[in-house]
């Protein structure tokens, strides 16, 4: 399982209750995924800071949450099943 969840995106949880709704949109290298009330779940593209994450959520206020997420069996299982149909497309 943990090889699998390392095979995907690094993804952050970050609850920023003061923050614009489009804060994340903003920062390089960040894909929004999802967002739940105040809540955030982030992509980040290889190579990309998660501190400079953290430094841009406090600079709208207090930070409440600020996690990696780990996906569900299931999410693991359709990622590595559509990857293996687009290769062997």
């Amino acid at each position: 399982m943990a090889d699998l969840a390392g095979g995907g995106p690094e993804r952050l949880w970050v609850d920023a209750p003061h923050a614009a709704g489009d804060w994340a949109q903003r920062l390089s290298g960040v894909r929004v995924l999802r967002s739940e009330g105040t809540r955030t779940l982030l992509a980040l593209e290889p190579g990309s800071d998660d501190q400079v994450i953290l430094r841009a959520a406090l600079s709208t206020g207090p930070v409440r949450e600020f996690r990696r997420d780990v996906p569900r069996l299931s999410e693991l299982f359709r990622h590595v099943v559509s990857e293996r149909g687009e290769a062997a497309a």
